[in-house]
């Protein structure tokens, strides 16, 4: 029987050429496999769910829907849109995958039943930070999820509004759980919006109070004599919602306090003492310390004399290490004890002759450490009262740096801007300007000592330059910013600008502007040569005001030279050099033990030899969250190589972000913990890093000055885990720490040694699993027969790899060639969790592809891979394409280019 088209068929049955009663027979043909069911989406319990069907391809016929769930039929409701074709709707009552039959004359349509999955956004919870409180400047989390709504592929969107009424950006991702994370800049009541699939959550939107900490103030507190109140203010008006909580205590005991409650935000606080002995008030704004608590306050005796009892015993304040510091950062130095077991004393005096708390600690080795947070600027006296040797400490202000007169900046012409540190405080302004990441050089006239400076430059590129001042090695506040640079005023040159023509970022898109003065585009060649001589393909577009925007990719790094040429004469400036980096390819060698004790160096080198010409920053930031000043050393006989060096002089974590052009380079940030000498400490890479399924070790020593004879307490959690811990005794004092991590994420490694966390702790190590790294088709699609990866020479390969489920790390990738030379690779990223390769042989043979995720190889690293080409050749065969055809060409009109293989 043959096969026919739905619709009406006329059939004739003939007896001896006569038709036989009723014939023609009128046959009703249909086809349930061309009905379409489209349009199925998740729905919301409460909420209609419509779906579209196609019939009209089907012939004539009968549909049946059903909608059910659980056995249980769901009313639905057709309505026809015409020539066939209907939209369903059904509305959901409860929380469970709803099925959809869809049968045509009795048959099912392909894919009946269907399943529409349903969720019941009264159920959602929604938990975290941002719900309650969260600090201003801090991220704020909250995280989405129910049973059942984690199951679908709900769309999930989070509006956070703030009290101003702007909007604040989150980011929402998605693994096992829904998290949203958002930054809030301003103080008050915050707005959270959660919407799925269009519907609010029960309970948005979320209030969130943003508080911020550092605008708690306190004034009044200084030395007071015994017996007599002392008070003083605490000012949180401006800090907004929140808890604050005080203490005053001794050394010994707590001391009542009562609080007065001036004004919303405003009290008043007066507590007696009644000894002899510094008083600490701890002050804690939602139960975090305000900054400068605990504050000390000294207390003196009513009589004339200072001290009741024994005199204080002769101290040494050692000068070498007071600094100067910056208004609201920390600020210590260290007093010999000279074998006094007594009680320290110190006077920080600030410039208007107002005490400064100063918190006194023991830090071994017959020292003590004096810490003090000056809060104004100008010179702070500090002395001992028996010895009365005064010291100074200059106290200055970045953020009172002021940038003024900037003048409008022109192509070879010598420019300025002027400075005005009047308000600052004693120091020194450096400059540094770069364009393109090459420096500028720079000049500072001291226009008036110590309050107004002139900074001068002489721009050589039109293009953005990146000023970049710092006053007492601290960034000035705005900085760095960048100042544009024009092109000469009245010039009626054909020219070309942009950032483009003078730096790039391998394997991405780099673009600059021919500026043509009204010439027809056809007029105008590029030609981009790369450093090994061959010639990289370039792509023009006319834009509306007239001008031509070139496009191009560097696919390694190196030196390109850039023709721009106007009919048969280069333009002003041609040729251009582009200097094109790779982040990825700078790599941080000798870094050492990650922990430390105070005053002890830390050290390591930033090589950047295969990674191009670029800018390179390094900040380090200290345990309180400052910016530390930094310098940056090239290492004698290697040009391509810098020494990084920093002594510490607090304890706690210090993070060093390494930046190459702007982008983060594999393994920043690097920290580093700095411990107390004779503290306990912990040492070893499982507590920066490992990998699913494979034994992280570390060690845990005890201090030499303090030994704890128990063993230490340890506690390894992942994201969704807790892991087994061993730990072996080595020898005495010294301690062997082995856990198996069966899952990616950032892991929180606590250690306890006494009942006390040690230095440093909680560790969050990184742990990945290279082989949760897939390459989009498979290897098996880039390889031979032999597994062998298939190269030509000269032609870049470029491979996709996903690397969402293999945790927080880094693709990395080298290439070694036949004769062990570095072959071009670069990683390029295609979204947050997608990367692309680009590897490009240039001769024959065999080669090495080594692939690293976080540090660890991937299963099949190295790959074998082969190149094909001409094996004799000398070098890259270079084909030289010119002529206006390769820039522009009009419809109907004889377009032409030249092909130049002379070199070849």
């Amino acid at each position: 029987m043959c096969r026919v088209c739905p619709g009406d068929h006329s059939v004739e049955v003939k007896l001896g050429d006569v038709h036989v009663e009723g014939s023609p027979f009128l046959v009703k043909a249909y086809d349930a496999s061309r009905v379409k069911v489209t349009d199925i989406n998740s729905g919301v319990v409460g909420k209609p769910v419509f779906f579209s069907i196609n019939a009209s391809q089907a012939g004539a016929g009968n549909l049946e829907i059903i909608v059910s769930v659980a056995g249980r039929n769901v009313p639905n409701y057709v309505q026809s849109e015409g020539n066939a074709k209907f939209r369903v709707n059904f509305k959901p009552q409860e929380e469970a995958p709803h099925s959809l039959s869809v049968r045509f004359n009795g048959e099912p349509v392909p894919g009946s039943p269907f399943t529409c999955k349903v969720v019941d956004v009264s159920q959602v919870v929604v938990s975290g930070s941002a719900l309650k409180m969260s600090p201003v400047g801090r991220l704020a989390q909250l995280v989405i999820g129910t049973g059942g709504a984690l199951e679908l592929r709900t769309q999930c969107e989070v509006i956070v509004t703030s009290p101003s009424g702007l909007s604040v950006p989150a980011r929402v991702t998605r693994k096992d759980k829904i998290t949203a994370e958002f930054t809030p800049s301003e103080v008050g009541r915050h707005n959270v919006a959660v919407m799925l699939d269009g519907e609010p959550v029960k309970g948005s939107p979320f209030p969130c109070n943003i508080y911020d900490i550092s605008k708690v103030k306190v004034s009044g507190l200084g030395p007071t004599k015994a017996g007599k109140p002392a008070t003083f203010t605490v000012d949180a008006s401006e800090a907004g919602e929140g808890t604050l909580e005080l203490v005053v205590s001794t050394d010994q005991a707590t001391v009542k306090a009562e609080v007065v409650a001036c004004a919303r935000g405003l009290y008043d606080v007066t507590f007696v003492p009644h000894t002899l002995t510094p008083h600490y008030v701890n002050i804690t704004f939602n139960e975090e310390d305000v900054p400068g608590s605990p504050f000390l306050c000294e207390v003196m005796e009513l009589g004339p004399q200072r001290h009741r009892g024994a005199p204080l015993p002769p101290l040494n304040v050692l000068g070498n290490t007071i600094k100067d510091v910056a208004v609201g950062d920390v600020a210590h130095f260290d007093i010999d004890m000279c074998g006094s077991q007594g009680h320290v004393h110190v006077d920080v005096v600030a410039p208007d002759g107002t005490m400064v708390p100063c918190l006194i600690k023991k830090s071994g080795g017959g020292l003590c450490r004096a810490e003090y947070r000056p809060q104004t600027v100008g010179p702070h006296s500090i002395t001992q009262p028996v010895t009365k040797q005064p010291y100074t400490c200059h106290v200055f202000d970045p953020k009172q740096v002021k940038v003024i007169d900037m003048e409008e900046a022109f192509c070879n012409r010598a420019t300025s801007f002027k400075v005005d540190t009047s308000s600052a405080g004693f120091g020194v302004l450096t400059a540094n300007i770069r364009a393109a990441g090459t420096e500028v050089k720079t000049s500072i006239v001291d226009v008036d000592p110590g309050h107004i400076y002139q900074v001068v430059y002489k721009p050589k590129l039109a293009v953005p330059h990146r000023v970049d001042l710092k006053y007492n090695s601290m960034h000035v506040a705005g900085c760095p910013f960048e100042v544009s640079v024009k092109n000469p005023a009245g010039s009626q040159d054909v020219t070309a600008t942009g950032l483009g023509l003078y730096q790039s970022r391998a394997g991405k898109v780099t673009t600059f502007v021919i500026e043509t003065q009204g010439h027809p585009a056809k007029e105008f060649d590029v030609l981009i040569t790369g450093p090994q001589g061959g010639a990289v393909p370039v792509k023009c577009y006319q834009q509306k005001d007239g001008n031509l925007l070139a496009e191009f990719t560097a696919s390694t790094t190196g030196t390109y030279k850039i023709d721009v040429t106007h009919g048969a004469r280069a333009v002003r400036g041609s040729p251009y050099y582009c200097q094109v980096f790779d982040s990825s390819k700078v790599r941080l060698d000798d870094v050492g033990p990650r922990s430390v004790t105070v005053n002890e160096n830390i050290a390591f080198k930033v090589v950047r030899r295969e990674a191009g010409f670029s800018e390179l920053d390094v900040t380090v930031t200290s345990p309180l969250g400052q910016d530390l000043p930094l310098e940056v050393k090239s290492c004698p006989g290697d040009k391509d190589t810098d020494l990084i060096e920093f002594c510490p002089s607090l304890a706690g974590s210090y993070r060093f972000s390494i930046t190459y052009g702007g982008e983060e380079v594999p393994g920043s940030p690097v920290t580093f913990t700095v411990e107390e000498a004779g503290l306990p400490k912990a040492t070893g890479d499982g507590l920066s890093c490992g990998q699913v399924g494979i034994p992280a070790v570390f060690k845990v020593v005890s201090g030499a000055n303090d030994p704890v004879p128990d063993e230490p307490t340890v506690r390894v959690d992942g994201p969704d885990s807790v892991c087994d811990v061993s730990v072996e005794r080595e020898n005495e004092g010294s301690y062997r720490v082995t856990y198996n991590p069966v899952e990616v994420g950032v892991y929180d490694i606590q250690i306890l040694w006494g009942g006390h966390q040690i230095s440093g702790s909680p560790f969050h190590p990184k742990i990945v699993d290279p082989a949760k790294v897939r390459v989009i088709g498979g290897w098996e699609s880039f390889t031979d027969t032999e597994g062998r990866l298939e190269l030509a020479v000269h032609t870049t390969k470029k491979i996709s790899l996903d690397t969402l489920e293999a945790g927080p790390g880094q693709l990395t990738a080298e290439c070694r060639g036949p004769t062990g030379s570095s072959v071009p690779v670069a990683v390029e990223p295609v979204s947050q969790s997608r990367v692309r390769l680009l590897v490009t042989p240039r001769v024959a043979g065999e080669h090495l592809l080594y692939l690293q995720y976080g540090g660890f190889p991937l299963p099949r690293s190295p790959l074998m891979g082969l190149a094909e080409g001409t094996q004799g050749a000398s070098g890259p065969v270079r084909v030289v394409l010119t002529g206006r055809g390769l820039a522009t060409a009009r419809c109907f009109q004889e377009a032409e280019f030249n092909i130049d293989g002379s070199q070849a």
